[in-house]
C-alpha cells in the first residue's frame, strides 16, 4: 500500500531561493538522513538536493511550478510541489509500505498563521487522497515548544502534549473529531480521536480506509539548530583523516542521527566531528588537503605536503606545519601570558568575563565575552574579537564534589600579540629558513623548496651549487680534479706556478 506524508516550508521575505541551504532529517527504515537543499534554480526550473551523510548529490532535478512533481532519482521517490507564487516548498515522500515522515532541525518548530488541519474522506486508501466532502479545519496559530514538551496555542494558552486540543465538528451535526498532537522526535504528529479511539493519522496512515488527515502550508523552521541531543560518538575519536568514520548520535527523543566522512573531490576530504551536546547543530565539519588524487572513500591516502612556513611562538621558539593536522601549526610550548588573575565563579562576571561552566575532567573552562562564548583549555590563553587576550591558569569543577560552585582563575594578559606566520622563501631545515642555492653538508636548497643531494661530475646542472664540486660548466658538473687541472695548467702558462 503506497503511503505519503506532506509537509512545507517557505520564507516569505527573500522567496524560495533562501531555501538554499535548509537541512531536514529524511526518516525512514529505522534510519535518518541529512539531507540539504543546494539550489533551486526558478529559471530552468531545478533543485539539486545532497545527502549529507552518504555523499549523494541528486543535481538539476526537474520539477513543474506548482504541480506535484516526483524525482524517480531518489529513493525513497521524494515528491515536491514549489509554489512560486506563495515562496512555498511542499515535500511529499511516497514509498511503498513503510510510513514515512520528516523531522526538522529546530527547538521549536512553528506551525504558522492560518495553519490549517484538513479532514479528509478518501474512496480509496491506496490512492493520493481526493477532497470528496467532509472536511474540517482549525485555524489557529500553534507553536511546538520541544524544551517544555508542550504545545501552544495563540488563542487558547498551552495543553501538554497528548492532550485533547479542540474539538472539530464534522458537516455531520452528530459527529464530533477530537485533534491532538504528540511528538516524534522534532517532528509534531496529529492524531484523530473518535468515539474514544486513537488513530495516528498524521503520518499520513488512512484512518479506517475512510478519513485522511494533512497538513497543508504549515511549517516553517529556523535552519540549523536542532532538539537537545543525548549523545554523539566518533569511530575515530577526534580528527583521524586517513580513516574513513562516521558520527553516530541520538537525539533526546530518540531519534537516531548519522554521518559520514565524505571526499568532497579526488583532492579535499570532508571530516565530521561531535560537538558540544545541547549546543546547536549536532556535528561539526572540517575540509583537509589530502594532495592531488589523495582522497578515496572517506579518507585521506598517501602523504600530504605542507607549505614550509613557519610560526613564531611567543616565547620566541618555532613551529612547522604538521601534515597529519590538515597542515596546521604544531602546537606551541605552553607559556602563560604576564597579567593580572582574577577567580571567577560559575555565573559571575569580572572584567566583562562570565564563566558559564567547565567540564568534569577539570581541563577547560567556558567562559562568555561581549556575547560570544570560548572554551579556553588550562594553561592556554585565547584571543577574544576584540583583541584582548584571556588565559586560564585555573579550573574547578567543585559541584561533583558538592563542595561549592565550578570556578576558573582567568589571566587578563597584558601587551601579547597574536604570532603570525612568516613565509619561507627557500628551504626549511632545523626550524631555519635558508635561501635558494645555500649548500649545506652535501645538499643545496633547490627551487623546488627542498633540499637535494649535490649532483656528480658529468650530471646535468644549471647552477654550480647544484654540484658537488661547486662548478658547473656547459651544464655539467665538473669534478673538482679536471678543475684543478686546469688552473694548473694555465697557471704554468703563464708563469704564475
Amino acid at each position: 500500500m503506497a503511503t505519503s506524508n506532506a509537509d512545507s516550508f517557505s520564507d516569505n521575505t527573500n522567496g524560495i531561493r533562501n531555501l538554499k541551504g535548509t537541512r531536514f532529517l529524511m526518516s525512514f527504515d529505522k534510519l535518518s538522513h541529512i539531507a540539504e537543499i543546494q539550489n533551486i534554480d526558478t529559471v530552468t526550473k531545478k533543485i539539486t538536493i545532497k545527502l549529507l551523510d552518504t555523499g549523494e548529490l541528486y543535481k538539476d532535478l526537474s520539477y513543474t511550478p506548482n504541480i506535484a512533481t516526483t524525482l524517480t532519482d531518489i529513493n525513497p521517490k521524494l515528491q515536491i510541489t514549489i509554489s512560486e507564487s506563495s515562496n512555498t516548498l511542499i515535500f511529499n515522500h511516497i514509498n511503498e509500505g513503510n510510513p514515512i515522515w520528516y523531522t526538522y532541525y529546530g527547538n521549536e518548530i512553528m506551525l504558522g498563521p492560518d495553519c490549517s488541519f484538513g479532514i479528509y474522506e478518501v474512496e480509496n486508501p491506496n490512492l493520493e487522497p481526493e477532497l470528496i466532502g467532509k472536511k474540517v479545519s482549525m485555524y489557529l496559530t500553534p507553536k511546538y515548544d520541544s524544551t517544555n514538551n508542550q504545545i501552544v496555542w495563540s488563542n487558547i494558552g498551552s495543553t501538554a502534549l497528548g492532550n485533547q486540543i479542540t474539538l472539530l465538528k464534522t458537516n455531520d451535526d452528530s459527529q464530533y473529531d477530537y485533534v491532538g498532537l504528540t511528538p516524534l522526535g522534532t517532528e509534531v504528529r496529529m492524531y484523530q480521536q473518535n468515539d474514544g479511539d486513537l488513530k495516528v493519522a498524521f503520518s499520513a496512515e488512512p484512518i479506517n480506509g475512510e478519513v485522511y488527515i494533512r497538513s497543508a502550508n504549515c511549517i516553517t523552521t529556523p535552519v540549523g539548530l536542532q532538539a537537545p541531543l543525548k549523545f554523539c560518538t566518533e569511530e575515530d575519536k577526534g580528527a583521524v583523516i586517513n580513516i574513513p568514520s562516521s558520527l553516530i548520535g541520538e537525539d533526546n527523543y530518540g531519534t537516531k542521527l548519522s554521518v559520514t566522512d565524505i571526499c568532497i573531490n579526488n583532492n579535499e576530504l570532508k571530516e565530521y566531528y561531535c560537538t558540544k551536546v545541547d549546543a546547536g547543530l549536532w556535528y561539526g565539519e572540517a575540509t583537509y588537503y589530502c594532495g592531488e588524487n589523495s582522497c578515496q572513500d572517506g579518507a585521506c591516502v598517501g602523504t600530504q605536503v605542507c607549505a614550509q612556513d613557519v610560526k613564531i611562538c611567543s616565547d620566541g621558539s618555532s613551529v612547522t606545519r604538521n601534515p597529519n593536522l590538515n597542515c596546521e601549526f604544531n602546537v606551541c610550548p605552553i607559556q602563560m601570558c604576564i597579567g593580572k588573575d582574577a577567580t571567577i565563579l560559575q555565573g559571575s562576571t569580572v572584567g566583562g568575563v562570565t564563566v558559564v561552566d567547565v567540564d568534569e575532567a577539570e581541563t577547560k573552562c567556558i567562559i562568555e565575552y561581549a556575547g560570544k562564548t570560548y572554551i579556553i583549555d588550562k594553561g592556554q590563553t585565547a584571543m577574544m574579537d576584540d583583541g584582548k587576550i584571556i588565559g586560564v591558569t585555573y579550573v574547578a569543577a567543585m559541584h561533583e564534589t558538592g563542595a561549592g560552585q565550578d570556578m576558573c582563575t582567568i589571566k587578563f594578559c597584558a601587551g601579547e600579540t597574536t604570532p603570525t606566520p612568516q613565509k619561507c622563501y627557500g628551504c626549511f631545515s632545523n626550524e631555519n629558513c635558508i635561501p635558494y642555492g645555500t649548500r649545506m653538508k652535501g645538499s643545496y636548497c633547490d627551487l623546488s623548496r627542498s633540499l637535494v643531494q649535490q649532483k656528480m661530475p658529468g650530471s646535468f646542472c644549471e647552477n654550480s651549487y647544484e654540484c658537488d664540486s661547486n662548478l658547473c660548466a656547459s651544464q655539467k658538473c665538473v669534478s673538482s680534479s679536471l678543475w684543478n687541472s686546469i688552473i694548473n695548467f694555465f697557471a704554468k702558462l703563464f708563469g704564475t706556478q
